[in-house]
């Protein structure tokens, strides 16, 4: 006799036919006595918690609680949320969520899309998802989003901002334009990484590992002293630096036939988060 939640079953072992049936029930028994994983779904354009907590039939607490949530009204597409092992898992939950950011991401991107990994609280999964393009069209969700970005990086930008002599606002443009403050974030088909998006040949010119480029401590200060570079490099010119941070030698080819690096659809995206930054900073000092 075998007992479970669902009932009792009596295996018979007679000497002869019914050896089949043992081993079948047997595999029944197993599978309906296992316990239930806990859930994981990849937040998509348009969730919000609410609608996110409806679908699993549990609460906005609920997933707060489980997943550590500061701020329930910013939640990032892409970014992986638990789901508490007793709510059941709909059909697209965790289909997207099954390989390691580290140590050799495969995202699958288009070139300069930057993919986002899951949330923070799961760092070593990676969801091929996220896009981050520029500015968002709602100011209350900019400021949202460059508040977070912020009060989790302002101690290493302001440190990166004195060791390189390059103003915070343009390294704060540069996190919020390249990875949205994503340190996961994935993009050029696997080739930049982090919140600095530091392409494979830059990030090993500046020392750091795939996996550091991925530490906003080792990351951020990188992307300064790379921004520095350029600003020397390019007559001290900081549009010009800009445009070289994301295409040097296109740049370079811009200036020498006398074309201005600010018509860059990459600098105009820049600047706009650098001039968020500053009049984020505006409203915290009125």
């Amino acid at each position: 006799m075998l007992d479970c939640p669902f009932g009792s079953f009596t295996i018979f072992h007679p000497k002869g036919g019914l050896e089949m049936l043992r081993y079948v029930m047997i595999v029944l028994w197993l599978l309906m006595c296992a316990p239930a994983s806990a859930a994981a779904y990849v937040v998509e354009k348009g969730d919000t918690l609410s609608h996110i907590a409806k679908r699993f039939g549990t609460t906005v607490g609920s997933l707060v609680e489980t997943n550590g949530i500061a701020d329930p009204d910013l939640i990032l597409v892409g970014q992986t949320l638990d789901i508490p092992s007793s709510i059941s898992t709909p059909e697209k939950s965790v289909a997207q969520a099954k390989q390691s950011i580290y140590p050799e991401p495969t995202a699958k991107a288009a070139t300069r899309d930057k993919h986002a990994a899951s949330s923070t609280n799961a760092p070593t999964q990676r969801i091929a998802k996220k896009k981050h393009r520029g500015v968002s069209r709602h100011p209350e969700t900019a400021f949202k989003r460059i508040d977070a970005i912020v009060k989790a990086y302002d101690p290493i930008v302001e440190q990166a901002s004195l060791q390189y002599g390059v103003p915070k606002r343009y390294i704060y443009g540069l996190i919020y334009h390249e990875s949205g403050g994503n340190p996961y974030a994935i993009g050029d088909r696997g080739r930049s990484r982090g919140l600095m998006q530091l392409h494979d040949p830059t990030r090993i010119k500046l020392g750091l590992t795939k996996k550091e480029a991925h530490d906003p401590a080792k990351a951020i200060p990188a992307g300064a002293r790379y921004l520095r570079e350029q600003y020397d490099t390019f007559g001290k010119d900081p549009i010009a630096a800009i445009s070289a941070y994301n295409a040097p030698l296109r740049t370079k080819k811009m200036l020498a036939r006398g074309a201005d690096p600010s018509s860059r659809d990459y600098v105009r995206r820049v600047r706009a988060a650098m001039d968020l930054f500053t009049e984020y900073h505006r409203a915290k000092q009125a």
